[in-house]
């Protein structure tokens, strides 16, 4: 019996497993096609992994190994599931458990008219970048990648 060989150029491409925890709101199809002009398909396998809360986003994290985590602060829900879940208040605190746990690189963006201090709390938490828009990400492509 013959078996048909996968094709192999997938496999020789580096894999990206990029994490974005967006809470409740939909990502925008804007910025799904940016991170495919950052991680083209040619030269990566990008794998994008989505979470609405704080729970998923560890789940995650353990279960695979993420390259890159994503977070709109402003959406994600910290809220426990359960009376015996420990877990963060708040996405500043999830930034700090992410960092010091999994050493998880991590892009904060908050995309919201209040608050302009945040982006340097969440620097201070951990975040490796805050930015106050999703759209701001194509700045930042070459240090991404």
């Amino acid at each position: 019996m013959v078996q048909n060989i996968p094709p192999m150029d997938r496999l020789l491409r580096p894999a990206v497993n990029v994490l974005i925890g967006h809470g409740a709101t939909p990502i925008e199809q804007e910025f799904g096609a940016c991170l495919e002009e950052i991680f083209p398909e040619q030269s990566w396998r990008l794998d994008v992994h989505e979470a609405a809360t704080s729970q998923e986003i560890f789940s995650t994290v353990r279960s695979e190994r993420i390259h890159l985590c994503i977070l709109f602060l402003k959406s994600i829900d910290c809220a426990p599931t359960g009376k015996a879940v420990i877990g963060p208040a708040s996405a500043l605190g999830m930034i700090r458990i992410l960092r010091l746990a999994w050493n998880v690189p991590i892009l904060a963006i908050d995309d919201s008219f209040v608050e302009p201090g945040r982006g340097d709390e969440a620097l201070g938490c951990g975040a490796d970048c805050f930015l106050r828009w999703p759209f701001e990400i194509r700045r930042l492509k070459d240090e991404i990648e």
